[in-house]
């Protein structure tokens, strides 16, 4: 069982690597509302094949109605405001910068779970805070000497606006696990509401004249999105679920955390993006305090 919860966490990690590269891959020429919806049919295919084929009694809404809106909640901080910013980020700073600035996220994560269920503040955290900090500092000053420096800010800010979205939306996954509803349904439901929510943004957000474009989208790009879904938002989420449930999270947390660090490796060999010194070290910061923090 320990073998497999470490195979579980470095799948994750992969996963969580290659979402992002997909989605620079087919997000060229479209729409983030566009790139949002497309993408929510990969995790909710993922999660509603998983959830058959584990338990399909998940598939039920047996909770109080009440956490019906946590989830409502936590699909729209996450997958709709949170994300957003993260695709912005990715269009004009490339995938080796955006995330690991995003993946600042367990510093939010921290903070939120202090006040709401006074988890202790460890020394741990602190010497991680302080590793992010520094990595995120780095990297603002790093990508501010680049060639397009105006996009390259607005490209920090949707980064950390999309680190800030995504630190609330583990606490409330956190508070549904408490109140004893099972991991795999939260996954599945909040698939349900990101399809749901997404494609309602889309048409609400898309004007009548283009609302045609989606349906003209490339199959290679169709196909990378919705790869990015499947992979990010469906397996990925449900190995973490898995591997937290065979080994420690204090050892699960440092394997999944070298998500940024695959994905910067990605971006620079594969998509060809320029890299630098300061850049590695700011990953290597940012990296390193994530771990810390979640140990």
């Amino acid at each position: 069982m320990y073998v497999l919860g470490i195979l579980m966490s470095a799948l994750t990690a992969c996963c969580w690597a290659a979402s992002p590269i997909l989605l620079k891959r087919g997000m060229d020429g479209l729409s983030f509302l566009e790139v949002n919806a497309i993408r929510s049919i990969g995790s909710f295919g993922v999660l509603l094949t998983i959830t058959l084929a584990t338990d399909p009694a998940f598939l039920v809404w047996s909770a109080p109605s009440v956490f019906f809106l946590v989830i409502l909640a936590n699909t729209v901080f996450g997958n709709i405001v949170g994300d957003i910013l993260y695709f912005a980020a990715i269009r004009h700073l490339g995938v080796s910068r955006a995330v690991p600035i995003t993946s600042s996220y367990p510093l939010i994560v921290t903070a939120v779970s202090a006040f709401f269920f006074g988890e202790s503040v460890t020394w741990n955290i602190i010497l991680g805070t302080v590793l992010v900090i520094l990595g995120v500092v780095l990297l603002r000053f790093e990508v501010a000497g680049g060639d397009r420096p105006a996009m390259a800010a607005r490209g920090f800010l949707c980064a950390l606006g999309a680190a800030l979205a995504w630190g609330f939306t583990v606490p409330l996954t956190k508070y549904l696990l408490l109140q004893g509803i099972p991991g795999i349904t939260i996954a599945f439901w909040r698939s349900v509401f990101l399809v749901g929510c997404t494609w309602i943004h889309w048409g609400i957000g898309t004007a009548r004249a283009d609302r045609g474009r989606i349906a003209r989208v490339s199959p290679r790009a169709a196909l990378a999105i919705v790869g990015a879904g499947a992979f990010g938002l469906g397996v990925g989420v449900f190995t973490f679920t898995k591997a937290v449930t065979l080994i420690p999270l204090s050892i699960v947390t440092p394997i999944t955390g070298t998500s940024p660090l695959l994905t910067a490796l990605f971006g620079i060999f594969v998509m060809r993006e320029q890299s630098t010194a300061a850049q590695w070290t700011g990953i290597a910061l940012i990296v390193a305090g994530s771990v810390a923090v979640g140990l």
